[in-house]
């Protein structure tokens, strides 16, 4: 799958241009999210989110960002890798349902 941006820069006035980077930014980062990044495809980086997040829900209580930033930008990571290695992790049964339940909020 390829995508084509066409800009012609030429045609902007010298206000816009910082919208044109950010959108430019935007549309790599997308491309990147889409041809897959190693973030994605490691099972052992789910494993190793999950026991972070469960660490750190057990210690503050709070949810980590990186999970909600997973379940936002990274939604075929949070549900393809990352909630099947939370409901296969071995740490303690309570911590675990009650990250299940604040993620379920």
């Amino acid at each position: 799958m390829f995508l084509l941006a066409k800009v012609h820069l030429g045609t902007l006035s010298s206000r816009s241009d910082h919208l044109v980077e950010d959108y430019l930014a935007l549309v790599r980062t997308r491309i990147k999210d889409l041809s897959g990044s190693p973030f994605e495809s490691s099972a052992g980086t789910a494993i190793d989110l999950v026991q972070q997040a469960l660490l750190e829900f057990e210690q503050t209580g709070h949810i980590i960002s990186q999970v909600i930033e997973a379940s936002i930008f990274r939604a075929p990571f949070y549900v393809g890798s990352f909630l099947p290695s939370l409901l296969s992790a071995s740490q303690d049964d309570m911590v675990r349902r009650n990250l299940i339940r604040e993620l379920n909020r």
